[in-house]
């Protein structure tokens, strides 16, 4: 069985074959707003810069969202590729 990705803008971002995959950074209601949440970090993902994703509109949390996933995949797959895999 396969199941297709898309990001919030509706762009096929992989495919998925067999199980059921979770999502590193999720959107999530905050007490002032959107959110993206870490779930490795158990806690609110941060930029680069290293300020929390937090007080966002939800389109705002659902476009960061989008580009944290699209950099922890070619990451995870740079690293493979790096390890001869």
């Amino acid at each position: 069985m396969n199941s297709n990705i898309f990001n919030s803008k509706g762009i096929h971002v992989g495919t998925v074959t067999g199980a059921a995959i979770l999502t590193r950074y999720l959107v999530r209601m905050g007490s002032k707003g959107w959110m993206v949440w870490d779930r490795h970090a158990r806690a609110p993902a941060r930029l680069e810069g290293g300020r929390p994703v937090i007080g966002l509109t939800e389109e705002q949390a659902r476009e960061i969202r989008d580009e944290l996933t699209k950099n922890h995949i070619a990451d995870g797959e740079l690293g493979l590729k790096a390890r001869g895999k």
